[in-house]
C-alpha cells in the first residue's frame, strides 16, 4: 500500500509539472498500452497462459471490455485532467473518496445491506478526508 501510495503522489506530481505538448487524451493509448505490457506480463508470471478465447463467456469479454475502456482508460484520462486543473492535494483526497461512493451506491441502487463495519470503514475515510482538507485549521494549529 505504501508503494501504490507512492507512486501515486510521483503521479500527481509529475502530471502538474510535465510540460504537455498533447493532450491527456492523445496519449491515453500509449498509457494504456504500456500498463496493459507490464500487467499482461506479471498476470502470466502469477497465474500462466490465460484460457483459449473459445473457452472465455460472453460475460467475461463484456467485463473485460468495460474495465479496459471504461474503467482504466477513461479513468486515467479524467484522473490526468483533473490533476492539470485542481491542487494536488484536492485531486488525491477527493480519490479518496472512491470507497464510500461505491458504499453509497450499493445500498442504494443495488440494495445491498451497510453492515456496521462498512458504515464505520465509510466514516473513518470521510473523518480522514475532513481532517486533509487544505485551509483547515487543525487543532495544533489553533
Amino acid at each position: 500500500m505504501l508503494a501504490a501510495a507512492l507512486c501515486w503522489s510521483v503521479s500527481i506530481v509529475y502530471t502538474r509539472a510535465h510540460r504537455w505538448v498533447a493532450t491527456p487524451l492523445e496519449l491515453m493509448p500509449w498509457q494504456c498500452l504500456l500498463a496493459t505490457m507490464v500487467l499482461a506480463s506479471l498476470a502470466f508470471l502469477a497465474e500462466g497462459a490465460p484460457p483459449a478465447p473459445g473457452r472465455t463467456s460472453a460475460a467475461a469479454l463484456l467485463a473485460l471490455a468495460y474495465n479496459g475502456v471504461i474503467g482504466t482508460a477513461l479513468g486515467f484520462w479524467a484522473m490526468t485532467v483533473v490533476n492539470r486543473r485542481v491542487p494536488a492535494a484536492t485531486a488525491s483526497l477527493s480519490v479518496l473518496a472512491t470507497p464510500v461512493l461505491g458504499i453509497g451506491l450499493a445500498a442504494g441502487v443495488l440494495g445491498e445491506g451497510l453492515d456496521p463495519m462498512l458504515i464505520l470503514s465509510a466514516f473513518v475515510i470521510l473523518t480522514g478526508i475532513a481532517m486533509g482538507v487544505p485551509g483547515r485549521k487543525r487543532p495544533a494549529e489553533r
